[in-house]
């Protein structure tokens, strides 16, 4: 065994062209991080976040690639392996404009956890021990970063849900994170149930020593049983939301309601 890309610096990666035949070009950016000293990965395509551990992890899967065996080094048979320029998924990952490290990934190997891979300018067809399939292969959304609120109890000095302030302290380790599991994007179809099981209802999260709150604003439930979701740091994008989470919040306002009810003044 040897490693495919035995001398990449992944320091120098700053950014990442994924072309899958019959998709555009995917390709993400390194930019810094505004609220720390590290980096961020953007989406060009369409200028959202991606999320960074799956980004980050591309990278490392290809600095430890190894290859297991060369199974041909015929051109003729290429497209046996899916990797002719017709099929083959390609990855490159760039210094600027100059392309530091290049990929091809063909068809799954003989067994789910192997993949056929090929260098540019060579004929030799390895075998590697990975499924790189399941990693490159992805639809845009995947590769979105899905994170909503990320806030530790800590940091949050209380919550208000409609207006009203949740007691129970249980409620601020819902953020750290709250995920969304979808995107709604613009003209897309929301697709809302018929029946909807409560009424909108919005989340205020106030962060110590910070005025303003965070504002999330939850909306109808669809047929697949998400909330749509929109949060005020993020304008203009809607999320789509586990019922099961939201639930969780409506009954902090429930519980919240009730008390207040068992403590009005007589």
């Amino acid at each position: 065994e040897f490693l495919l890309f035995a001398n990449l610096d992944a320091n120098k990666i700053e950014n990442i062209e994924i072309y899958s035949p019959g998709n555009d070009i995917l390709t993400f950016e390194k930019i810094n991080d505004k609220s720390g000293d590290g980096y961020l990965w953007k989406i060009k395509n369409i200028n959202y976040f991606a999320d960074k551990n799956i980004v980050d992890n591309l990278i490392k899967t290809i600095q430890e690639l190894k290859s297991s065996e060369t199974v041909s080094s015929n051109a003729n048979n290429l497209s046996k392996y899916g990797l002719d320029d017709i099929n083959a998924t390609n990855v490159k990952l760039k210094n600027g404009e100059d392309v530091i490290a290049e990929l091809l990934i063909g068809s799954k190997g003989f067994g789910f956890n192997s993949q056929f891979v090929r260098l540019p300018d060579q004929n030799k067809v390895y075998l590697i021990s990975s499924n790189l399939e399941d990693q490159f292969k992805k639809q845009i959304d995947d590769f979105r970063d899905k994170t909503i609120v990320n806030k530790e109890a800590t940091e949050i000095q209380k919550v208000l849900i409609s207006g009203i302030e949740i007691k129970d302290e249980g409620v601020k380790d819902k953020f750290a994170p709250f995920n969304a599991n979808g995107f709604i994007d613009a003209g897309e179809n929301t697709d809302e149930a018929e029946t909807q099981p409560t009424e909108a209802f919005d989340i205020q999260i106030f962060i110590k020593d910070i005025t303003e709150p965070i504002t999330v604003k939850i909306g109808k439930i669809t047929k697949s049983d998400n909330y749509l979701v929109t949060i005020d740091t993020v304008p203009g994008q809607m999320f789509t939301v586990s019922k099961y989470l939201i639930d969780e919040f409506y009954k902090y306002l429930q519980d919240a309601k009730a008390q207040e009810i068992v403590t009005a003044p007589v």
